[in-house]
């Protein structure tokens, strides 16, 4: 099953066809995929702060990272898979921003169109290959965590 959302940025074959790095820097593809995902992200946030008695800022994002095949291989073909750090989050509300965001970007996509994303504390998996990209993304980062605590 997939949900549709109105997002502020084109996420089409045109970007599908971007390697995720390109001269060492995140493609358009990663820009309007992180976009896209934080846009959805502190409007859902705001939501489930309020539906859970949850302080809006318990889910704001520290930290992101490129992690997958994407990261391995800087191939066209596969999916992108972003890890969001927000090390204040509980693991309910964590897997519930997971599960809400995989219907939009991920389930029932085509692997090239799919963005998969894991919302953590921190990196479970630090020895698995990673791109930390939020120094390239800070003021998209900053934007977002600023509609996100109002």
């Amino acid at each position: 099953m997939r949900f549709y959302a109105t997002l502020p940025k084109e996420y089409t074959s045109k970007e599908w066809d971007l390697f995720p790095f390109i001269e060492g820097k995140p493609s358009l593809r990663v820009a309007n995929g992180l976009e896209n995902v934080l846009y959805l992200y502190s409007n859902l946030a705001k939501e489930q702060a309020k539906n859970t008695d949850n302080n809006t800022r318990n889910f704001k994002i520290e930290d992101i990272f490129l992690v997958g095949s994407a990261t391995r291989e800087n191939r066209i073909g596969s999916d992108l898979d972003f890890l969001l750090i927000a090390p204040k989050l509980d693991e309910a509300s964590r897997n519930n921003m997971k599960l809400s965001l995989s219907y939009v970007f991920f389930c029932d996509r085509p692997k090239q169109e799919a963005i998969d994303l894991f919302v953590r504390n921190e990196d479970i998996y630090p020895s698995r290959a990673s791109f930390n990209i939020k120094d390239f993304f800070s003021p998209l980062l900053e934007k977002y965590n600023k509609a996100l605590i109002g």
